[in-house]
This record gives C-alpha cells, structure tokens and sequence, in this order.
C-alpha cells in the first residue's frame, strides 16, 4: 500500500507571501533620489556624502559572510528580525540629527543590517518551497521577488523626491515606518522544517563552508559570474547619471529615466524563467553577458540622448542575474549551510566591484567616460566569458 506523504504545514506556504511583502519594504528607498540634496542642507561636502557610502559599503563588506553564518546558527527569522530592528536604529539619525559623525555611525550600522538581511531571506524562500516539494519553481519565485523589487525602488523613488520637495527628511520618516512594518511582519515567519542548525561545528563549520565553496566548482563559478554581473549592473547606476548629463537629457527626465529603468528590470526578472526554459540555462546566461557587454559597448559609442535605452538593457540584464544564479547556487547547496554561502555569494560581488568600480572612475575622469564604457564592456565579456565556460549545468 503506497504510503501518503502528509500536507505540508501550512507556516512555509504563508512565508512566501510575506517574504514577497518583506521585498517590496527592503526596497522602499524613499531618500535615494534626493539624498546627496539632504547631505549639502546639512552642510556635508560632496566628499563626505561619498565617504559615507563608502563606510556603508566596508560595512557590508565585514559583516558579509559572518551574518550568513548566524543564519545559518540562529535561524533565517531570527537574522532578518535583527536585521529589521538594527536598520531601523539606523534610520534614527536621519530622521531627527544632522551631524556628519551620526550619518557616519548610522551608515555603519545600515551595513551591519544590510549584512543580517542578505541571504537570510533567499535562503528561508528556497528552504519554504522545499518544505513544500516546490523546489523546481524556486527561479520563478526569485523573478518574482525581483520584480516586486523593481517596482518598489521605482515607486518609492518618485514619491520621496515628491515629499522631499516639502522636506528632506520626510522620505527617511516614510522609509522608517516601512522597516518597523518590516520587522512586525518577519515575527510572523516560521523556520521550515527541513533547516537544521550548524551550531555544533562552532566557527569551525564557518571555515569548512568557506573551504568547500572555494573548492567545488559547481558553486564556485557560478558565485564568480554572478559577482561580475553585480559588479556591471551596479556600476551603470552611477555611470548612468554621467551618462544621461553628458549626453544632454535633461535633469528633469533622470526620475522619470530610473522609473523607466526599474520597470524594465521587474520585467526581465518575472521572464528570466520562461527565457532559461526557453533557451536552457547556459542559453539564457550566456543572452544576459552579451546584452550587458554589448550594452557598455554601444552605450560608449552613441552620442544621441536615445543612447540611454541601452542603460535599460543593462537593467534588463541585472534583472535576469538573480533567478538565473541564485537557482543555479541553491540547487547546490545544503538547507545548513546555505545563508552562509549565499552571504559569499554577495561578499564576491562586493569585492569585484571594490577592484574594478575605482578603475572605471579613474579612466572616466582620466580619459573619457566613453573609454570607460568600452573597456567595462570587454572586461565584462571576457571575464564573464571565462566563468561562464567553466560552468556545467
């Protein structure tokens, strides 16, 4: 008699529609577009507002891999609660000081948050449709979180710099609500029942997740594209705004630009599954190298204001990057160790860009951001290239 595998609980299932919600408020970045505005009103120099994001990158940067091995110890829940509640902390001097140091240690704990949040929350998405023998849909989950992403971001722009326009701190007052909203709802999560803690290795099982990342091909090469497509899909974030001023569009179309660039993206990240179904794997890899590289590529070569759709290509590229590699690295990857590899994952990301993101500036400020451009693009179709070879699926 065939034995009848009992309903999953239903506390994975309702996960997925509140890490679908918990996206789109991780995202609800109110003060980007108007940010630099509300450093200069505080007296901060160009300088010190790049400094900051320099100290909330290095941040991210220490706290990377540590913070995914304490979701892996503690639980993806307990990370992304912490996560929540130390951003919100964050916020604070934003919304009632005004003092280069405050931002300074706010940005520092932002990274910290930043740090708790990434990786957690794919892998209790992953881990909630495994408990529901759902793994295979993970791609078209993960395009879906993009797509809510996309929009969040694009959404949340346009009405910061709207509020902003009758005080700059407003936009940091609407982000705060929606991170305490964050934090509410990441209590209501469950811990899947296939996720078992790694505690007993101590820092030890650390060491030995990062020895058997580095050495097993399957996880390491795909982290290593996905590291170089991050690097090129954020680096046209800034590039883009030299871009759009160099090429005459003029300032009042750059928020309608960044809406236009997220819609995009969320497109691209809701078909990133039927295009790999469609083109296989490897196909739909190799489709988003070549449309970022040849983007960089064209975008150095035309000098018209319509130039700027191939910044959208690029979105559309960065779209693609999340389903396609985050499915490629969790199919390899076990339930205990994976926020920690995912949290590598990111951690590689931010080392790429920290070594090519400064030699892009310098060639742009030294030579020409059109020399820039180009070079970005080979660099990104070689390296890419090289990765992408090596990657069996």
């Amino acid at each position: 008699m065939k034995q009848t595998r009992p309903a999953p609980s239903p506390s994975p299932r309702s996960n997925l529609w509140k890490l679908s919600v918990l996206r789109g408020l991780e995202f609800a970045w109110f003060p980007i577009p108007t940010v630099v505005l509300f450093y200069q009103h505080h007296g901060l120099s160009l300088e010190q507002a790049i400094l900051l994001k320099t100290i909330l990158s290095i941040s991210i940067f220490v706290f990377e891999i540590p913070s995914g091995y304490f979701a892996d110890v503690f639980g993806r829940k307990v990370s992304l609660i912490w996560g929540g509640m130390i951003w919100v902390v964050s916020l604070l001097p934003y919304c009632f000081l005004g003092d280069f140091v405050w931002f300074a240690i706010a940005e520092a704990l932002s990274g910290l948050a930043a740090s708790l949040i990434s990786g957690a929350d794919v892998a209790l998405a992953f881990d909630s449709l495994s408990a529901l023998d759902r793994e295979g849909e993970y791609g078209r989950f993960e395009g879906r979180l993009g797509a809510i992403a996309g929009l969040s971001e694009a959404v949340c722009g346009l009405v910061g710099a709207a509020v902003a326009a009758a005080n700059l701190r407003y936009p940091f007052y609407l982000q705060t609500l929606c991170i305490l909203t964050y934090v509410a709802l990441a209590f209501t999560l469950s811990e899947p029942p296939r996720h078992r803690s790694a505690a007993v290795g101590g820092w030890g099982e650390l060491r030995d997740t990062l020895k058997w990342t580095a050495t097993r091909k399957t996880v390491r090469w795909p982290i290593a594209l996905g590291a170089i497509v991050s690097a090129g899909t954020f680096a046209i974030v800034w590039l883009s705004q030299a871009y759009m001023g160099d090429r005459g569009l003029p300032v009042g179309g750059f928020g309608v630009a960044w809406a236009a660039f997220h819609g995009v993206l969320s497109g691209s990240a809701l078909l990133a599954t039927p295009i790999s179904h469609l083109l296989g794997v490897k196909g739909a890899l190799w489709l988003m190298l070549a449309v970022l590289a040849g983007s960089y590529g064209l975008l150095a070569a035309i000098h018209h204001p319509w130039g700027v759709i191939f910044v959208a290509t690029i979105y559309f590229a960065r779209g693609l990057r999340s389903p396609l590699i985050l499915t490629l690295l969790n199919r390899q990857v076990a339930s205990f160790r994976r926020a920690t590899v995912l949290s590598i994952n990111s951690f590689a990301f931010r080392l790429c860009f920290a070594a090519i993101g400064p030699a892009i500036g310098w060639i742009s400020d030294a030579y020409s951001l059109d020399l820039a451009l180009a070079m970005s693009g080979i660099f990104f179709w070689v390296a890419g290239g090289i990765c992408l070879m090596k990657i069996r699926v």
